[in-house]
């Protein structure tokens, strides 16, 4: 008998595809993966993943982020941050009880607040 699992979706990712330009804001409920383009601003409340190919231009609101494309705006995030070998962000990051991560040759130009509220 098949199992009947209403909550499967809070365990999946949501993928926004190379191929996919998107100007609007987007407010994901779990996980998600961009490896298009965004022109907004984005609210996710799992972890965010930005692709090798991707630009953001918007601000970023989530628990988890890893950059490895392009960011235009500012990022707020709450658990961990990873700003990849490659990857550029280029606006201010706040932390809140969070851990940040900056591999060789990413560029970081802003400024960084940590700290719990």
């Amino acid at each position: 008998m098949a199992k009947n699992n209403s909550d499967s979706h809070l365990n999946s990712t949501s993928l926004i595809s190379e191929t996919v330009s998107i100007k609007g804001d987007i407010d994901c409920g779990g996980d998600m993966r961009i490896d298009g383009n965004v022109l907004g601003n984005i609210l996710c409340k799992g972890k965010l993943v930005i692709g090798v190919n991707s630009k953001i231009t918007g601000d970023i609101n989530a628990e988890n982020l890893d950059i490895g494309g392009i960011v235009l705006g500012h990022v707020k995030i709450t658990s961990s941050i990873v700003l990849r070998s490659g990857s550029s962000l280029m606006g201010n990051i706040e932390l809140i009880s969070a851990n940040l991560e900056i591999e060789e040759t990413a560029i970081f130009n802003g400024s960084c607040l940590m700290g719990s509220r």
